[in-house]
């Protein structure tokens, strides 16, 4: 099935309400409920050198595997957690209001915005750190290079017909991906490394995010750097092509759009 996504949509008013949309009851993140503390991976080099790419896709369910898990749930979605990262949230759907507003009456790239809309939020929860930003260069590459990777992770590859393949790289895809993945690495290598050099000086800081759950918890650099390329990269692009698609077929159902607007202007306060 073949979806077409408009590239560009004009800014109209109606975006220039108040940024508290995710108070909204079912825009919450939902989340079952858990303690929060620190979770220690106890893990060999091998096991773990790959779980960035191992996570979503393992075939059993080792004591590794069970303990990342474990981590994720205390120190990322939590329910506790989720509601100590609104703030997070409210102020880059801010910043997102109010680059839409100035720009009214204007053509955006509306899948540009929605990427640093969401690949923010989540590196400021995860490393404490934006990284893109609104109009800028940088946004469009970054974009681009999430969407390369994808498109080469999600591509017909001979070897899953042909088992016997699998240690050949045929059609180059395995090469190009891992060019991507190392590109995407070096986005924040520097502020994992920073990070463990601060943290072992006498710079001491209260704050504590995703970032430092993983420091404690024994994860060398490049596995940390591994584990992002899922949980910012993958999940910014899908969660941006979602909510894309959905203006795609809110713009066709000018009815459904109306309905909505007036649930914001009646939910939002």
């Amino acid at each position: 099935m073949a979806l077409s996504f408009p590239s560009v949509l004009e800014v109209n008013l109606w975006l220039s309400a108040p940024p508290r949309l995710l108070q909204l009851p079912y825009l919450r993140p939902t989340t079952g409920n858990s303690q929060a503390g620190t979770c220690h991976v106890s893990h060999s080099h091998e096991s773990l050198s790959t779980i960035g790419t191992q996570l979503p896709w393992t075939f059993e369910c080792t004591e590794e595997w069970k303990n990342f898990r474990a981590l994720m749930k205390n120190e990322l979605f939590g329910s506790k957690i989720v509601d100590s990262q609104f703030h997070i949230r409210e102020k880059k759907i801010g910043e997102l209001v109010e680059f839409l507003g100035s720009k009214e009456g204007q053509k955006v790239q509306i899948r540009e915005v929605l990427f640093i809309t969401t690949f923010n939020s989540l590196s400021n929860i995860y490393l404490s750190k934006d990284f893109p930003a609104f109009g800028s260069g940088e946004s469009r590459g970054m974009s681009g290079l999430v969407r390369d990777m994808m498109e080469l992770w999600t591509a017909p590859n001979i070897s899953d017909l042909f088992p016997i393949l699998s240690g050949l790289d045929l059609q180059g895809l395995r090469k190009k991906a891992n060019e991507c993945v190392k590109k995407m690495c070096g986005i924040w290598d520097s502020t994992i490394k920073e990070r463990r050099e601060r943290r072992g000086g006498d710079h001491q800081s209260n704050h504590r995010d995703f970032l430092d759950a993983l420091l404690d918890s024994g994860f060398s650099d490049e596995q940390i750097s591994l584990i992002f390329v899922e949980l910012l990269a993958a999940v910014s692009d899908s969660t941006t092509s979602t909510v894309e698609w959905a203006l795609a077929e809110l713009l066709k159902k000018p009815e459904a759009m109306n309905k909505i607007r007036e649930e914001l202007a009646q939910g939002v306060y």
